[in-house]
């Protein structure tokens, strides 16, 4: 993710985009407000602990809105990878991803949805940043795994 790099200059502000829980079934997190960033970048972590159920799964993705409380919609392309069951108490892992929030609506917020019976302890931060130079494209999203 280097083209998010901020500069000794650029403020950044950190938030709760999942409050810490255990998630069993399909809901949103918390709504991000983006005020003061739209032309810095939106990092959204997401801490994924042991994942208890059997062939459930539990897909993640950020979507944007011009008001905290309805008319979310998918951002293209802004999908975490899948989280399986069949990896039960093996996942434990941190899923990231970027977006550029140049030409971005104002909140983002988190969609999971749920198949079979999931069940995994999880928390996201989401981390504004900006202004920053990039040499991406308006609305880029970029994504990360780590253990």
């Amino acid at each position: 993710m280097g083209a998010n790099t901020a500069t000794p200059n650029t403020f950044t502000k950190h938030v709760s985009a999942l409050n810490a829980a255990t998630v069993s079934a399909t809901g949103n997190g918390v709504a991000v407000d983006t005020l003061g960033f739209d032309s810095g970048w939106a990092t959204i972590s997401i801490n994924v602990g042991a994942v208890t159920g059997s062939g459930a799964e539990l897909a993640v993705k950020l979507q944007e809105s011009d008001a905290s409380g309805s008319g979310y919609a998918d951002i293209t392309g802004a999908t975490f990878t899948t989280i399986e069951s069949d990896t039960a108490g093996t996942f434990n892992k941190v899923l990231t991803g970027s977006v550029q929030l140049n030409g971005r609506k104002r909140y983002l917020r988190l969609a999971l949805t749920e198949t079979g019976t999931f069940s995994a302890p999880m928390s996201a931060t989401a981390m504004l940043s900006g202004p920053s130079v990039s040499t991406k494209a308006n609305g880029t999203w970029e994504f990360t795994v780590t253990n």
